[in-house]
């Protein structure tokens, strides 16, 4: 009698049963791991945006102005400067344009500010926070960005 090779019914069946336990307990897992990066990424992109902006405005001797694109920090931003003084951001002015956020995060100014400007000195008028709020509804992935009046800027949240 010839032996065949191969794996029987109940082999499959076991095997099938262990991956369908691997990937219940991990996928959850993966999801809030891309969810809590996300966040984090995106704090850190709007961080560096700020920091340009205040660098370039002590470099530069006058004011940089960081505006929310059509009005909404989570569509984007620009970081200008108002080299002709007519206090509108044109073309040739943009020092850098960021686009929005991904993955349905929402990002916004406590006050309800579009636009920041850092002075020649690298200061702001007064203390601003910006909210990202993730979309995966955990609070626990959002992240606060403040800005101190001094220009600093200091994250919360995990990082």
């Amino acid at each position: 009698m010839k032996k065949m090779a191969g794996v029987t019914l109940i082999e499959l069946i076991v095997v099938v049963s262990i991956v369908a336990i691997t990937l219940t307990i991990g996928v959850p897992s993966m999801q809030n791991m891309i969810a809590n990066n996300r966040s984090s990424s995106q704090a850190v992109i709007f961080v560096a945006s700020l920091n340009l902006a205040r660098s370039e405005a002590v470099k530069r001797g006058s004011t940089v102005f960081i505006t929310a694109t059509s009005g909404n920090w989570a569509n984007g931003w620009n970081v200008w400067v108002d080299d002709n003084g007519n206090a509108a951001m044109d073309a040739d002015e943009v020092l850098q344009t960021s686009v929005g956020l991904t993955g349905g995060n929402t990002m916004a100014e406590t006050g309800g500010a579009t636009e920041l400007a850092y002075t020649a000195t690298g200061r702001i008028t007064n203390a601003v926070a910006f909210i990202i709020t993730s979309a995966s509804g955990n609070v626990n992935h959002n992240r606060t960005v403040q800005i101190q009046p001094t220009g600093r800027v200091h994250v919360f949240g995990e990082i």
